[in-house]
């Protein structure tokens, strides 16, 4: 083999275009251009599929709590017996003092009308001069126990215009037995 012999400038003319072809491959080998580009979008698509994956079971997730909550509301109900909505909240009354008698402070109406007749079991009640705790408390003694009641309305909740207690006319309800 025979030995080529450059010049001085000939061989920094070679060395510059060797590092300007070195910097041209690189830029295309890893720039959003060259291959790398498939491997960019790659790893957008993973994750973006890992984030419609957490997305889906967090929606699977509760799809499966309401499940098993419905489950387990209507095994209650099931299982809890005769119940009616306007017996219970008259008892709850009558303990508290509250109906009945001279000093009755609360009246109690049932509200099942036509539209309510299906599968609810609706009563108005109002009360009169109670305090704030006699409130707290008679709601406590409704809310207690297995029973699913829902306070459908709050029409009015004010101080009494005598300036003795509260006013308050409330609507609840429950699934009929």
């Amino acid at each position: 083999m025979a030995k080529i012999a450059m010049q001085k400038r000939e061989k920094m003319v070679v060395l510059i275009g060797a590092v300007v072809v070195a910097v041209i491959v690189s830029q295309w080998l890893f720039s959003d251009r060259g291959p790398f580009r498939m491997y960019h979008q790659s790893l957008r698509e993973v994750e973006a599929a890992r984030l419609r994956l957490q997305d889906a079971q967090v929606v699977r997730d509760e799809a499966l709590g309401r499940l098993q909550s419905s489950v387990a509301l209507e095994g209650k109900l099931r299982n809890r017996g005769a119940f009616g909505l306007y017996s219970h909240v008259d008892r709850a009354l009558q303990a508290q003092n509250l109906k009945g008698g001279q000093g009755a402070r609360a009246t109690l109406e049932t509200q099942n009308t036509a539209v309510r007749s299906g599968a609810f079991e609706a009563v108005k009640l109002h009360l009169e001069g109670v305090s704030m705790e006699e409130l707290l408390d008679l709601l406590l003694r409704i809310y207690s126990g297995e029973n699913l009641i829902v306070l459908d309305r709050l029409d009015e909740l004010r101080p009494a215009d005598d300036g003795r207690g509260l006013v308050c006319d409330l609507v609840l309800v429950a699934p009929r037995a």
